[in-house]
């Protein structure tokens, strides 16, 4: 399985615009219901543009990494795991995957 697979899509995330989208693919491993063009979907309708606070302590040699849950698309609750680096264009997808509707 590839480790990252790299889309030369472009983003606006946080007040910056990153060139292209890299998806770590480990997450087929669990979550077979989810696909990248699944993840490129929820990146484009409901993060782009937006700003979120990233985790607690999260600069580590230049990475900053976001939890964002939920992300509402196609009815369904998901939590995505984003990074940024400093010294790079592109906005990371570490991980992506469905969870369960707040009450």
């Amino acid at each position: 399985m590839e480790d990252r697979k790299p889309y030369a899509q472009s983003i606006e995330f946080n007040g910056i615009v990153f060139s292209s989208i890299v998806i770590d693919q480990h997450y087929k491993e669990k979550h077979p219901d989810i696909s990248d063009e699944l993840i490129l979907g929820m990146l484009e309708l409901e993060i782009y543009g937006r700003k979120f606070d990233p985790e607690d302590d999260a600069d580590v040699d230049g990475f900053q990494y976001f939890v964002i849950d939920p992300v509402e698309f196609q009815g369904n609750p998901y939590r995505l795991i984003l990074t940024t680096c400093s010294t790079e264009d592109y906005l990371g997808v570490v991980n992506a995957f469905r969870v369960e509707k707040k009450k």
